[in-house]
């Protein structure tokens, strides 16, 4: 069963200059809500409390934050912890997390700019050498390579989450009108990750969290943001750009447009040694 996982469980072809841009666009909203939000404040506190529960990390651990984005979860890390090490494609997100380390006149984290899928944990060394291996929400972790691959940059114990389903009000329509698959990828990794652990004789625990939100763009954020999350899907012509325009022109207020998301997320810990 572990080869069957690994067959269904293999990533689709990216274009990380492509990713880079898209989530450098993003890394201005993401810093904004990550602490300015109540909803995202309360679940980053749930799950370190579950990680410290678990005993996940303490005073000595070495934690590789994987898909750090403006640097949340690798603050909060660094507060307790020796060490970590932040991972990001972005170089936008990573200079927030870096303004904001340096806000809380933290020293202990090294932040690089790098895909998980470039990333070669023998030739850095980092075979087993993280207490604590974490990904949150995180594109990266999209195959049973990359999986794998986590487990051997830990010496002790593992943390992934993801979206198991999301809805957005105004995105899911204008894909539908786009004729884009509703079901995005990272929809199945848990339920992937999961049974490839299992199947390898390890026993994850599993939580849910269901959460809903409400962001605020502009017009012509939400356009341009939209235009580049399709574009990673397939390229949109004039044609189907202009009906993107037409579609948000219809759905903004003076000038601004809501919009709601409400998703179930997985979050699922184990250990290597069980």
């Amino acid at each position: 069963m572990v080869k069957y996982f690994e067959e269904i469980w293999i990533p689709k072809a990216l274009n990380l200059e492509k990713q880079q841009m898209f989530w450098d666009q993003r890394s201005s909203h993401f810093n904004e809500i990550a602490y300015k939000t109540k909803e995202n404040q309360q679940r980053r506190e749930k799950i370190i409390d579950q990680l410290r529960q678990k005993d996940f990390f303490r005073k000595t651990s070495h934690v590789l934050d994987i898909g750090c984005g403006p640097g949340i979860y690798s603050i909060a890390f660094a507060k307790e912890c020796e060490s970590v090490t932040a991972l990001d494609l972005s170089s936008e997100m990573l200079t927030y997390g870096q303004q904001n380390a340096k806000k809380e006149q933290l020293k202990n984290i090294e932040f690089i700019q790098e895909a998980w899928e470039n990333i070669d944990i023998h030739a850095l060394g980092w075979e087993g050498k993280f207490d604590l291996v974490f990904a949150s929400m995180c594109p990266g972790i999209n195959s049973a390579n990359a999986l794998k691959k986590m487990f051997g940059a830990s010496g002790d114990a593992c943390f992934l989450s993801h979206f198991i389903e999301r809805k957005n009000v105004i995105k899911d329509e204008l894909m539908q009108q786009l004729d884009l698959p509703s079901k995005r990828s990272y929809e199945n990794s848990i339920y992937l990750a999961f049974n490839l652990l299992w199947n390898m004789g390890y026993y994850p625990q599993i939580e849910y969290i269901d959460t809903m939100w409400e962001d605020v763009f502009t017009l012509e954020e939400m356009e341009k943001e939209y235009l580049q999350y399709f574009s990673l899907i397939k390229p949109c012509t004039i044609k189907e750009q202009k009906q993107v325009h037409q579609f948000l022109l219809e759905h903004q207020e003076d000038g601004k447009i809501k919009e709601q998301t409400q998703a179930k997320i997985g979050l699922l810990y184990w250990r290597k040694e069980n």
